[in-house]
């Protein structure tokens, strides 16, 4: 049973902290589609691969705890969700966009962990 069909599950400070790495991961990705970024981005993800191996890792145990054989559908629907709102406040932004996060790269590039992939996010 889903969450919101019983008490909502909680999730772990480890799943929580994934949760918000995603965020700065999907809005890299949209940046780099968005704004000719893929350099940068071809540089910084080698230095985060352990960090975002973490983050799936408890990413996909959050979804799998809190919608057992549903989890990875509900994962895959959550990242799209993410994606497209992320995306939607990009078209928001209109020319913009790219102006407002020219910085992020430099930002993100000395992190290393998920915990501060997570607590970058929370920053913002």
């Amino acid at each position: 049973m889903p969450p919101t069909m019983r008490a909502p599950i909680c999730a772990r400070p480890s799943e929580k902290t994934a949760i918000e790495a995603s965020a700065v991961v999907s809005q890299l990705q949209l940046i780099t589609m968005s704004c000719g970024t893929r350099d940068r981005y071809n540089a910084l993800i080698p230095r985060l691969r352990p960090a975002l191996a973490t983050k799936e890792q408890n990413l996909s145990a959050f979804f799998k705890r809190a919608y057992g054989k549903r989890g990875q559908t509900e994962h895959d629907k959550y990242i799209t969700e993410l994606a497209n709102l992320q995306s939607e406040f990009a078209l928001k932004s209109g020319d913009r966009f790219c102006t407002i996060n020219a910085g992020i790269f430099d930002q993100v590039m000395p992190l290393s962990t998920v915990d501060q992939l997570a607590r970058y996010a929370q920053s913002k």
